[in-house]
């Protein structure tokens, strides 16, 4: 085989391997519940050109009237502060999906969720060097080098129980919803 063979194959199987509903699927859709399920988890009505491009390779054409029904009523469950919450907490990225009405709620919850996110994520990142640090501690040469890494390791404990009570603050704001 050709080298410009093997690169035309390996795109087709990529391709392939992108589409977001099988031959089955396409067949034996329901796309109304394809629509409230892309909806729940934060796709835009532009996920509809997505499936079409993976269903006309079988020569089939999805029902977009069903599609968009379904998800205008997924976005009502989905465009709330609690999934809002959610969806920031996971770290998961918004796609402006929620109508102009329902947005601000929605944003409320993502922005707490995505604020524990960060903080989370920091949380982690000091653990990782407070542990490091630990071990730098256990191999140091001299009582200096001690109490310079033992310095450095309570700064950034004092960092991590501040995040820890900032994270619970932020969860007990959380909690009204």
């Amino acid at each position: 085989m050709r080298r410009w063979e093997i690169l035309v194959l390996a795109a087709a199987l990529l391709a392939g391997g992108c589409a977001t509903l099988s031959e089955g699927e396409c067949l034996t859709a329901d796309w109304y519940r394809i629509g409230l399920e892309d909806a729940n988890r934060g796709h835009d009505l532009g996920r509809l050109d997505s499936h079409r491009d993976a269903c006309l390779e079988h020569g089939i054409r999805p029902d977009a009237n069903a599609y968009a029904g379904g998800h205008r009523d997924g976005l009502e469950s989905f465009c709330t502060a609690r999934r809002g919450y959610s969806y920031g907490r996971e770290g998961s990225y918004y796609r402006q999906t929620c109508p102009v009405e329902l947005e601000p709620e929605f944003l409320d919850g993502y922005r707490l969720g995505s604020e524990i996110h960060r903080a989370e994520q920091e949380l982690n990142t000091l653990r990782n060097e407070i542990n490091e640090l630990e071990d730098d501690l256990e191999d140091a040469a001299d009582d200096d080098e001690r109490r310079q890494l033992r310095r450095e390791i309570d700064e950034l404990d004092e960092r991590r129980r501040y995040l820890r009570r900032h994270i619970d603050r932020l969860e007990s704001q959380a909690d009204l919803w």
